[in-house]
């Protein structure tokens, strides 16, 4: 009988204090604010959760902090962006707003562009995956703390529990939002090219794919990272995928999220979001609002 074994691994971050020449705001009370790139249902939900149990723990009054929903993935125009500035800065005049929490790249990317003289006395604490052109954001001071999985460790926890793999099916799809992480998952799978064989779903419609996880080999193992759309341009929320793929498949189930736990996988080396908003993000834009974090 198959040992169901589940691994629990720690996300190791880089915090990357980034000068710029912006001066000090003025002092008052401070307002964080939250740009989440998505709407609500991602797993990334759960950074904001995190930060506002660091604020409790720190007496902060969670009252001066805002979650907003960006939603860029579906409403992606310049007129829904350019509306979206307005709806902030209406909801937040005469807010003093000292730092902006950007999760995930398309949030970065607003504030870049069409956010630019958002708040603009206001720091970017950004959660981008990969290493960010802070030029972009001048003269605001950015911090970066990079939320990013370790798939390696993961690919190598995943093979070792169950030695026999001859294949790794990868539940993958074909969306913008999914690219960065199929990407990282083929450069984690290169050392096992000649051990097993990997196999990707992003060419796949949302359906074919389903199919194909039915179909999947005795000698199979399942990998989901999340699931954001497929080759049809259909979006997806990743914890209805991966109740969909538990359901469907003969096999185990791996992932990279804690919050997928419960739901039926097998386990992995899992990132937990939660823990990352809570012990990462929220200290530091914490730190930064008190003044007992610098950016020169």
């Amino acid at each position: 009988m198959l040992s169901l074994i589940l691994f629990v691994g720690a996300l190791a971050l880089s915090i990357w204090p980034i000068p710029a020449d912006a001066a000090e705001a003025p002092p008052g009370p401070a307002k964080l604010l939250v740009l989440h790139s998505q709407h609500p249902g991602f797993l990334v939900d759960f950074v904001s959760r995190g930060i506002i149990n660091a604020a409790r723990q720190s007496g902060m009054n969670t009252t001066d902090i805002y979650i907003e929903y960006l939603d860029l993935i579906r409403h992606p125009s310049p007129e829904s962006k350019q509306l979206l500035v307005r709806q902030l800065q209406k909801k937040l005049t005469g807010q003093q707003v000292r730092i902006i929490v950007a999760e995930g790249r398309p949030a970065l990317d607003f504030m870049s562009e069409e956010g630019k003289n958002l708040f603009p006395e206001a720091a970017i604490l950004s959660t981008a995956r990969d290493e960010i052109d802070t030029s972009r954001l001048s003269p605001r001071r950015v911090l970066q703390i990079p939320l990013r999985a370790d798939y390696g460790w993961g690919v190598r926890a995943m093979l070792q529990a169950l030695p026999d793999t001859k294949r790794v099916l990868v539940v993958a799809g074909a969306s913008a939002s999914d690219r960065p992480y199929l990407n990282d998952v083929r450069t984690a799978a290169i050392p096992w090219k000649d051990r097993v064989s990997f196999e990707y779903t992003d060419q796949l419609s949302h359906d074919a794919m389903l199919e194909r996880v039915r179909r999947a080999e005795k000698d199979t193992v399942i990998f989901c990272y999340g699931y954001f759309g497929d080759i049809n341009g259909r979006p997806f929320v990743s914890v209805e995928v991966i109740d969909e793929v538990v359901k469907a498949a003969p096999v185990p189930v791996f992932s990279a999220s804690a919050g997928f736990l419960g739901r039926g996988i097998v386990g992995g080396v899992l990132l937990d979001t939660e823990a990352f908003g809570q012990q990462q993000v929220g200290p530091a834009a914490l730190d930064y609002m008190s003044g007992k974090l610098v950016l020169n």
